[in-house]
């Protein structure tokens, strides 16, 4: 299962902006890119950083 980076905001309470700016930093794990334009982070992925990041 994969998240937008819509839902990611949703889950640390951040912007889409926000998102990207903190995958620049290094602040998230790197996303799966499915297509050409579609960027997805697993679900799995988000929920370790989250539990680790506490």
């Amino acid at each position: 299962m994969f998240l937008t980076d819509r839902e990611v905001g949703e889950v640390f309470g951040i912007g889409r902006a926000t998102v990207w700016r903190w995958l620049d930093c290094g602040k998230l794990p790197q996303p799966v890119r499915l297509s050409g334009k579609c960027t997805r982070w697993r679900v799995s992925d988000i929920e370790n950083f989250a539990a680790t990041a506490t």
